[in-house]
């Protein structure tokens, strides 16, 4: 999206670019299923989530100190859109009278502990995600950002692992391999690389000596 809008991309932003997308693939289709219609749908995740993350660096360029008020827009924004469409699928779906909005309340109080992981949700990923989100692009590019988050299928499967006991495949070290060597591809410079690669070979040139 950035070379469309006139941004110049190095290289290495090409190279990581296709590593990410290289360990995002073996992540979620390494299992061995083919792709299908709604993988291809699944697409427009990250086309629309890339103009979100240069709208909201270009917003942030001009707004450097207000990163918690664009958060708030935000996420008015999603909250507005999710309880328009919420409402509307419940009328459509016969589920907006009064008998099973009494019941979702009493089922809400009644639960506690699935009530808390609802909040969680909505504060946690959501509006903190957010904010950090809106406060890494004051610092950092659209395209280096996005790298980062290509990096989440990787803690979802080290969270998966670590708490709900799933395994870890092949698919998902090579993946993840992938992901960060995109992500250090991206960040470290060539000269840091040169010079510390230099070093080393000079330390291990006076050890033998």
């Amino acid at each position: 999206i950035e070379q469309f809008l006139g941004v110049r991309l190095d290289r290495k932003a090409w190279v990581a670019a296709a590593l990410a997308i290289a360990g995002a693939g073996v992540l979620e289709l390494g299992g061995g299923t083919l792709p299908t219609q709604d993988d291809l749908i699944a697409l427009l995740q990250p086309l629309f989530f890339g103009i979100y993350l240069i709208r909201t660096e270009d917003a942030m360029k001009n707004h450097p100190k207000e990163a918690m008020a664009i958060t708030a827009l935000q996420l008015a924004a999603v909250s507005g859109i999710a309880a328009v469409w919420g409402v509307a699928e419940g009328f459509h779906s016969g589920l907006m009278d009064q008998a099973h909005v009494t019941s979702w309340l009493q089922n809400f109080a009644a639960h506690p502990a699935e009530s808390a992981e609802l909040v969680y949700m909505g504060i946690g990923p959501s509006a903190m995600a957010l904010a950090i989100e809106t406060v890494v692009l004051a610092k950092l590019s659209s395209s280096k950002t996005a790298l980062l988050f290509s990096t989440e299928p990787v803690w979802a499967a080290v969270f998966g692992a670590s708490f709900l006991g799933e395994s870890i495949g092949a698919n998902v070290m090579v993946g993840g391999v992938l992901a960060t060597t995109a992500c250090l591809v991206r960040s470290i410079s060539t000269k840091s690389m040169i010079r510390t690669y230099r070093t080393l070979e000079e330390k291990l040139t006076k050890k033998e000596a």
